[in-house]
């Protein structure tokens, strides 16, 4: 009886991020989980893939049909989940790479595969250490190796964008996290010790599937396609200025105890907000809102520091300069952007790439650059 682990940074699986097939989901997933021994003749055309034959199931055929002997609940959806496929398994998470140390300098390599428990194989001539080591022990201190810690590769690019500001990370700065990564990942078996909200998803002995939560599978790495449909969907005319706020809120009656604040003021309270807390106050308080509302200034940077994990908004952004945005409404920008990189069940689309690099950013990145800033 075999285990997961998980990755340091997402906390999402190495494999087993299986994608559903329609109705053959149930025999494909019989033949290639079954025990050898108990494995029964599966025709070709029965697996992911292959052409339909025109057989049903109620139609001659042996398979039932019902939910609970599909297993569709626990694969995800093959017309929602947008990466690569590949033997019926989201292709982008198999890849294992590890960060690791040989007592006097830390490395980052890879790629290899998990095979069970906490063990990873790699090629021999990956070991950075010249030990042509083949098997690497993650997240357990052993009297041989000091522990690994396991990634997926667009994973650790967005922790070192996160760190850095960079894509790539210096000698000195892996080094460093490395030693993040042991203090945060002291007695932990399949991951760090952090809260990576996963919202109720299983991530101890066994990857646990959940149709509708594609998103979490969903590589985080900067996407064109994202790049490509933000200029089409920030053209429209909502998010361009115009002469009144055609969104105002109607605001409650009573004192408004901000009134008496300048801009200046309001900026700083503003910069103790999260983003859901700062629309509240602008729906709370008419002269907050008056203030801020159309200062482009403002909103600009508030997108910049509290939504560095949308890459592709920020690319298109750095544009001002040249008067592509120049006519922008910046806060209706910010608005959209914060509601559609939100995950939720059932989500669909391109943004499922941002919404799980911003649940990514926002929990084991903040939670390691916390520990990165006070590490020397």
């Amino acid at each position: 009886m075999g285990a997961d682990m998980y990755c340091a940074i997402c906390c999402g699986p190495f494999g087993n991020a299986t994608v559903g097939v329609g109705r053959w989901t149930y025999i494909w997933r019989q033949h290639h989980l079954r025990q050898p021994w108990d494995l029964e003749p599966v025709h070709p055309q029965h697996l992911p893939g292959a052409a339909d034959t025109g057989h049903h199931c109620g139609e001659g055929s042996a398979v039932e049909t019902s939910q609970e002997d599909s297993g569709e609940d626990y694969n995800y959806d093959p017309h929602v989940i947008l990466d690569e496929v590949e033997h019926g398994q989201v292709r982008w998470v198999c890849d294992v790479y590890l960060l690791g140390f040989d007592g006097s300098r830390a490395a980052f390599f890879g790629p290899g595969s998990h095979e069970d428990f906490s063990f990873v194989n790699m090629d021999a001539e990956l070991d950075p250490f010249g030990n042509a080591q083949e098997s690497w022990e993650c997240y357990t201190d052993t009297m041989q190796q000091d522990p690994c810690y396991p990634f997926h590769k667009p994973c650790y690019d967005v922790l070192a964008r996160a760190l850095t500001g960079k894509k790539q990370m210096t000698d000195a700065e892996v080094d460093r996290l490395y030693h993040v990564m042991r203090k945060l990942g002291e007695d932990c078996g399949v991951s760090l010790d952090l809260d990576y909200r996963l919202d109720g998803q299983e991530y101890e002995q066994f990857w646990v599937v959940q149709r509708g939560k594609e998103y979490t599978v969903t590589s985080p790495a900067e996407s064109p396609a994202v790049s490509a449909h933000l200029q089409s969907v920030l053209q429209l005319e909502r998010f361009r200025c115009s002469s009144g706020d055609a969104a105002t809120v109607p605001m409650p009656r009573g004192q408004d105890l901000f009134q008496t604040l300048p801009p200046e003021i309001l900026h700083s309270v503003a910069a103790y907000l999260d983003n859901d807390q700062l629309l509240q106050l602008l729906t709370a308080s008419r002269h907050a809102s008056a203030a801020i509302r159309h200062d482009n200034w403002f909103w600009g940077l508030r997108i910049q520091s509290t939504m560095a994990w949308f890459f592709e908004l920020l690319d298109y952004l750095d544009q001002a300069d040249s008067g592509a945005v120049s006519d922008f409404d910046l806060k209706r920008v910010f608005v959209w952007a914060n509601g559609i990189s939100r995950g939720h069940v059932g989500m669909k689309g391109l943004f499922m790439v941002v919404a799980n690099r911003r649940r990514i950013w926002e929990t084991s990145c903040a939670a390691i650059r916390q520990e990165y800033g006070t590490t020397l």
